[in-house]
């Protein structure tokens, strides 16, 4: 043994040699491991589903890849393990006395450790098993070390690097820490091939054993026969070599492989292709070595026969060895990678002679062309023989003893073949066996084409794939470099094989798709590699082989005889379980558990199987137990496993399944969170112990001491209380173990024990707020982390991260198909409330700092957490109304809008009894995020409501200034929402401001506050224009929109018409002060709808004037009447006959009457309804209407005619003078038969037609500039009003409007027998030149009086002059007779001024005579 390699003490390898004459020691307790002792072989040929189901209690899990603990303390001898420092899994002592005392409970009595392999299971299932044992000493662990494994007597195992060769034994239960070690006994390059070697049973003893070195360059061989002996006498360590020899004529050739030939030795296979017999003894059987090439030509051939006996077969592929019945004998098989078989006899003396020789190339391609394998069409050509193995099975066929081979029995083997080019291929077994026929040597009994491996790269640089049948036989082991294939070697003897494949029973060559076969691949981000696999001895009906992996040490791969399984195929709920524990769990497991390219599982099959493998791990029912413990030391890590666990689980269907549904992946993440919060419950259940025990200085029962007994209390069978690997925990641990499936349930107890405690008249209030404030603690931080979970791992379920809002499915679409959720069904929402509820309750009952100081700190805390409460109310709320209104049916939508208007209620008023808590500010965060406007504003003038009544009731300097920032603060935060939310805060904010407070006192704060807040309002919707019109006058100054909104005001709101009037006439009156102030007008917008004014207060005065004067026409008759029944039945009988024969109109009419006689302002449709359905009476009072019905009709038409749409306008206008041309009946009026045209003109003159010509000609109306209206002949005007079109703006509804149409078709009838049948339109010119006549007549009659008016008038203008001359010549008559004193005198007056006076001499002559007759 090497100096470098002394082993530790108590670890060393001891032999039966090495160990003799000494006292038994008893082992000591490394690693937390079992005895080495191997256990008693059990015989148990049954194979059952669990026939792989790893031991937890027998086998131990290093450290490098088992789980963080295992669920017992183990003991070996009655004692238990000191803690490993190597972070072993196992739970010491000591864990228990540094872990909190309430969890004491948790250590149960150890169970004695059962005696096992000590490997690490890899996978298992019914149909393989694979362990990693953990005999394999560290350093040939170590990444990229390369070495040749073998196995050879008493289960030592062989490893030989470039340096040196190490041998332990393989079974051990332990690490071999220090195995022996021996250097090699000749140099060997880095660069150069491995050297072989080989373990050799040494016939003197049962336990020593003989070691065996070949260079692989030179030909060297070096045979130790005893290890034991040559380390004792340090030939290793001086590299004295024991017994040397070489393989003769070596010269350019490398050792490529060492076979052992049991007594016969070795064959040594040479890169050339020759073969090399290797013997170790001579007859004697003393150490010697021995070579002989094996030749296929007899010793004697001659020299050019032995140059090419067997010597340069370069395409060799495999070689293998079998005993013979004869003593001694053993006969060697190769094949070449052309498909020779090529048979020697050999034995012990190093003698051997060729046997023969069998081609099988050619009957290979034709049997695989005979099968019509699709994929192998074209590729025949190419394929290669890569190994052989011999079937240990008898043949079946029926043949004679194979002399050509020298076999006693048929030789049934099995090729294994790669056909295609080196970079697309595919793999497949021949079946076939040796018979004695010369003409067919072979019989080929199937084919089975590999399916499960896929290989990737160029084969040219991996290594050669090698075909295993381990005893008993049943099933053939494919070694690849990355991955085994297992195949089952016969599916005929499976009980259905028959029925589902009759023509195997006669062998015929067919491909059996349903043969066993799955693929056990290495993981390739560990730089893994198959390097070399070993036969092992049969565990009963199973077989077994070994394999060294590069990188990870000894595996053992057992297989079950699948033929006698009923349930052949591995199910995929087993696939995913061992993905999920043995893939993601062990860190360090070296196999990759990917789906297989193809799949033969449904998806409906896996999401069931994933389904279930979710609900075992989240109820502790799973069978692998060593991962998810049904007892664990810990329940924390207990949990922080099932997180992990589920974790693996979502990753590998995600990865391997991604068609999984919706549905399934939505559970899966339900299960998931259940753990999540779980893990913050075990928090809190630990946190509240601490704090019950530093209050009341002893443990005493919390809140989930209580709720979690309530589930041994229950009745229910299936009750995870009554599990019987349950029974022995205390409730809690219990729960957290078994039942977090029954996570809401526990809330519901946790509601109930509230609602009990708030009858409690027993408790104190201390422990009464304290259970109170436990459950709140519960509640809250369970529902949260639950919705936590989901937003931060939604995307690892597919689930966009962009659709989960606070841990809710925000697009009710996303929720079609899923099943309801389990954090918002309506039971536990309703639970919620009542929760929050009964801690306000809780909190402001017991809520006395004087009398009870812990009671009050108490209920404070309480009220700190009733507000999260609400937060997850409204979480629950939003996710159950989206579900409901996913739902297709109709009872589902409704109850999803009605669920709506309930939760908006309830979240009011939980926000609202927030300020109850001192908790508003909370509450006002929580309307913020949900854009709660309504409670937003509720609590913000409530808010101020209290800051005002708390500043007028403290005289407290300090407390003021508290309460004065207070309301700043909130005065800041109203400004925010201002910016933040726009016109929905606004909106409600001064709704229920001016509602509270009244509008004149609220509009004058609103103004000097939020000025700019409260224009944009009072100008956002019509409702507020009476008081925008205030604002726009007394804040903004702006007189041009309040003209603007004053018109809308009375156009479009006011139903009173003397209020009406007002505000038009307001309106008017703004508009003057606008244009005085320089305003525009008619340009600016209103803010709601940003449309300009298309009418003005003088036309909305125009259609209320109208409406005035029709009043004033009924107002004469009315005077006197009782009430407004008697006033409506006068105004019918009188004024109603026009339409008796029109049920529909005649309802119309009096309907629009009732509002006019009500002083209600009639929009445009009914104004014109009144006065063209109803009768014209002229009356001898002053207002009259005087037949001017139909005029007035026109004149309110035009008023409205700008704010009217085309279509509208020409239709109401055709129906004014279709009612006023059929008003008289022209049958009976009989103009054809009149005597004389006096009389037609008169009869003509008293018709509705030439009364409303009349007026409108007599004042210009149709010609005055801007005039909409115009006159229309009764042709023009029929099919008015007949439409649906026409009416429904104003009749919607089907059953009111057939009616109205019904009638004013009837009418449309009359009308075109008036133009048809009397020539209307003739008559109708006829009354125009009729009124033409008469006012031109009058004009001229006008002109006539207005121009004997102009006469008259200078006529009295110059009797006037006249009478100012006479009278002026008295006054100088009277001056002249009387002088200055009065007296007359005719000195008073000059010739001069009497000659100024009268220019001229007429003038002058006629002046004197004046003044002579003056005189006189």
């Amino acid at each position: 043994m090497s100096n470098s390699q002394t082993p530790d003490p108590g670890t060393e390898r001891r032999t039966t040699r090495s160990t003799a004459g000494k006292r038994r020691q008893t082992q000591l307790e490394n690693d937390g491991t079992q005895s080495a002792h191997r256990p008693k072989r059990r015989k148990n040929n049954a194979v059952k589903e669990d026939t792989f189901k790893p031991r937890d209690s027998t086998e131990h899990v290093p450290a490098t890849s088992q789980p963080a603990e295992t669920e017992t303390v183990p003991v070996v001898n009655g004692s238990k393990h000191p803690p490993q420092e190597n972070g072993s899994v196992r739970a010491s002592t000591a864990s228990f006395r540094n872990a909190p005392h309430h969890d004491a409970h948790m250590v149960h009595r150890p169970k004695r450790a059962m005696r096992g392999d000590g490997a690490t299971t890899l996978a298992h299932n019914q149909c393989y098993n694979i362990k990693i044992l953990p005999s394999t000493p560290k350093e040939l662990r170590e990444p990229g070390l390369k070495y040749r494994g073998s196995i050879g007597i008493h289960n030592n195992a062989l490893a030989v690097t470039h340096q040196h060769a190490i041998v332990w034994d393989y079974t051990a239960h332990l690490a071999a820490t220090s195995p022996r070690k021996f250097d090699m006994p000749f140099p060997c390059k880095a660069s150069d091939p491995l050297p072989f070697g080989a373990l050799v049973s040494n016939g003197a003893s049962t336990t020593d054993l003989g070691l065996l070195f070949v260079s692989a360059t030179t030909g060297k061989v070096v045979f130790y026969d005893s290890i034991d002996r040559a380390a004792s006498l340090g030939l290793f360590q001086d590299r004295k070599t024991g017994v040397e020899g070489s393989i003769g004529n070596f010269s350019g050739e490398t050792v490529v492989d060492l076979v052992p030939a049991d007594h016969a030795g070795f064959v040594v296979v040479l890169s050339s292709g020759r073969l090399v017999q290797l013997t170790l003894r001579d007859t004697t059987g003393k150490v010697k070595i021995s070579s002989q090439f094996l030749r296929t030509t007899e010793p004697n051939a001659g020299f050019f026969g032995r140059f090419w006996d067997a010597g340069f077969r370069k395409d060799l592929s495999a070689i293998h060895t079998r005993p013979l019945n004869a003593k001694g004998q053993l006969q060697a098989m190769a094949v070449t990678e052309k498909g020779e078989l090529l048979f020697w006899d050999m034995d012990w003396t190093c003698r051997s002679g060729f046997r023969s020789s069998i081609d099988c190339k050619d009957m290979l391609q034709n049997e695989l062309r005979s099968q019509e394998y699709t994929e192998m069409a074209g590729r025949l050509g190419n394929f290669a023989v890569l190994d052989v193995a011999i079937s240990n099975k008898q043949s079946s066929f029926d043949s004679k003893a194979l002399a050509a081979v020298g076999a006693d029995t048929a030789m049934g083997l099995l090729l294994l073949l790669r056909i295609g080019t080196p970079d697309m291929h595919t793999y497949t077994i021949a079946d076939i066996s040796l018979e004695d026929d010369a003409v067919s040597p072979v019989k080929f009994k199937r084919f089975l084409q590999l399916s499960a491996y896929e290989n990737s790269g160029d084969i040219r640089y991996q290594r050669k794939p090698r075909l295993l049948l381990p005893k008993p036989g049943h099933t053939i082991f494919v070694v690849f470099e990355d991955a085994t294939i297992l195949v089952a070697a016969d599916a005929s003897q499976h009980p259905s094989a028959a029925e589902n494949n009759p023509a195997a029973a006669q062998f015929d060559l067919t491909v059996v798709p349903e043969t066993f076969e799955q693929a056990i691949k290495l993981r390739r981000d560990r730089n893994l590699a198959f390097s070399s696999t070993w036969e092992e001895a049969a565990k009963g009906s199973h077989a077994q082989a070994v394999a060294f992996v590069e990188g990870a040490g000894l595996v053992r791969i057992t297989a079950a005889d699948v033929n006698r399984l009923e349930e052949r195929q591995i199910s995929p709920k087993t696939r995913i379980e061992q993905a999920v524990f043995h893939g993601c769990m062990q860190a360090d497991n070296i196999i990759d558990f990917s789906r297989p390219r193809d799949s033969e599982y449904s998806i409906e099959d896996v999401e069931e199987a994933a389904l279930a493998v979710s609900q075992e791990i989240l109820r502790a029912e799973t069978p692998y137990t060593n991962f998810i413990s049904q007892n664990p030391a810990n329940v924390e890590d207990a949990l922080a496993k099932k997180a992990k666990a589920l974790k693996a689980l979502v990753d590998y269907v995600r990865q391997n399944y991604p068609a999984m549904s919706r549905a399934t992946m939505w559970r899966l993440l339900w299960d998931a969170e259940r753990v999540a919060a779980a893990k913050q419950l075990w928090v809190v259940h630990e946190e509240q112990i601490e704090e019950v025990i530093k209050r009341e200085g002893k443990r005493k029962a919390t809140l989930l001491d209580e709720v979690c007994s309530w589930f041994s209390e229950e009745q229910q069978e299936e009750s995870f209380a009554s599990r019987k690997e349950l029974k022995e925990l205390l409730p809690v641990p219990r729960f957290f173990v078994g039942g977090l499936h029954r996570l809401d349930q526990l809330l519901h107890f946790t509601c109930a024990l509230l609602k009990d405690l708030q009858k409690d008249k027993e408790k104190s209030p201390t422990t009464i707020l304290r259970l109170a404030y436990e459950a709140n603690d519960v509640w809250a931080r369970c529902l949260d982390s639950a919705f936590d979970f989901r937003l931060e791992h939604s995307a690892d379920y597919g689930i966009l991260a962009e659709l989960v809002e606070d841990g809710v499915l925000i697009d009710s679409a996303e929720y079609v198909d899923l099943p309801e959720f389990w954090t918002s069904t309506e039971t536990l929402i309703k639970s919620t409330v009542s929760i929050a509820e009964l801690s306000r309750h809780f909190a402001t009952s017991y809520y006395d700092p004087n009398t009870m100081p812990n009671a009050s700190e108490s209920a404070q805390d309480i009220a700190m957490l009733t507000p999260k409460l609400v937060e997850l109310f409204c979480l629950q709320a939003r996710e159950c109304v989206n579900w409901h209104a996913s739902r297709h049916s109709q009872k589902e939508q409704v109850k999803a809008k009605e669920l709506q208007r309930k939760f908006d209620g309830q979240r009011y008023d939980l926000c609202r009894a927030l300020a109850d808590v001192g908790q508003s500010d909370p509450g006002m965060k929580i309307a913020e995020k949900y854009r709660d406007m309504h409670t937003l504003s509720d609590m913000v003038i409530a808010e101020e409501q209290y800051f005002f009544e708390s500043l007028r009731e403290t005289a407290q300097d300090a407390a003021i200034a508290e309460i004065q920032k207070s309301q700043s603060e909130l005065e800041a935060r109203i400004r925010k929402y201002f910016d933040r939310y726009g016109s929905s805060w606004s909106d409600t904010f001064f709704d229920k401001l001016f509602v509270v407070n009244g509008v004149g006192e609220s509009l004058d704060e609103a103004q000097m506050r939020w000025r700019k807040p409260l224009t944009k309002y009072l100008r956002a919707h019509p409702s507020r224009y009476k008081i925008c019109w205030i604002n726009d006058i007394t804040s903004e100054g702006d007189f041009a929109h309040a003209a603007e909104v004053l018109e809308q005001s009375a156009e479009q709101q006011e139903s009173r018409l003397w209020a009406k009037k007002v505000e038009l006439s307001m309106s008017k009156l703004a508009l003057l002060a606008a244009e005085e102030g320089g305003e525009s007008i008619g340009t600016s917008k209103l803010a709601f709808g940003a449309k300009k004014r298309r009418t003005s207060p003088e036309d909305e005065l125009t259609i209320v004037a109208i409406q005035e004067k029709v009043y004033k026409h009924f107002q004469p008759e009315l005077r006197g009447m009782i009430d407004r029944m008697a006033e409506m039945n006068h105004c019918m009988e009188n004024y109603g006959s026009h339409v008796s024969e029109y049920r529909t109109l005649r309802g119309l009419l009096e309907n629009d009457l009732q509002l006019l006689l009500a002083h209600i302002a009639l929009d445009i449709d009914k104004l014109i309804d009144v006065l063209t359905l109803m009768d014209m009476r002229p009356m001898e009072h002053p207002d009259n209407l005087q037949f001017s019905e139909f005029f007035l009709a026109l004149q309110a038409l035009e008023a409205a005619a700008a704010g009217m749409p085309p279509n509208r306008f020409e239709m109401l206008l055709q129906l004014i003078w279709k009612r006023c041309y059929i008003y008289d009946d022209w049958a009976e009026v009989k103009l054809a038969k009149e005597k004389s045209d006096t009389e037609r003109r008169s009869r003509l003159r008293r018709t509705a037609a030439w009364q409303t010509l009349y007026y409108a000609m007599d004042s210009d109306y149709f010609e005055q500039p801007g005039r909409h209206v115009r006159m229309l002949t009764p042709s023009e005007c029929l099919g008015s009003a007949c439409l649906p079109q026409d009416l429904s703006y104003r009749f919607p509804n089907e059953e009111l409007l057939d009616p109205i149409l019904q009638d004013c078709k009837i009418q449309d009838e009359f009308l075109q027998s008036y133009v048809a049948d009397r020539n209307l339109d003739e008559v109708v010119e006829e009354c125009q030149r009729d009124v033409r006549s008469i006012l031109e007549t009058d004009a001229e009659e006008r002109a006539m009086i207005l121009q004997q008016e102009r006469e008259f008038e200078q006529a009295s203008v110059d009797e006037d002059a006249a009478d100012g001359f006479v009278n002026g010549l008295l006054s100088r008559a009277d001056k002249v007779l009387h002088g200055s004193n009065g007296h007359l005198s005719m000195n008073g007056i000059s010739k001069k001024d009497y000659a100024d006076h009268f220019a001229g001499g007429e003038e002058e002559d006629d002046m004197e005579e004046s003044d002579a007759g003056l005189m006189e």
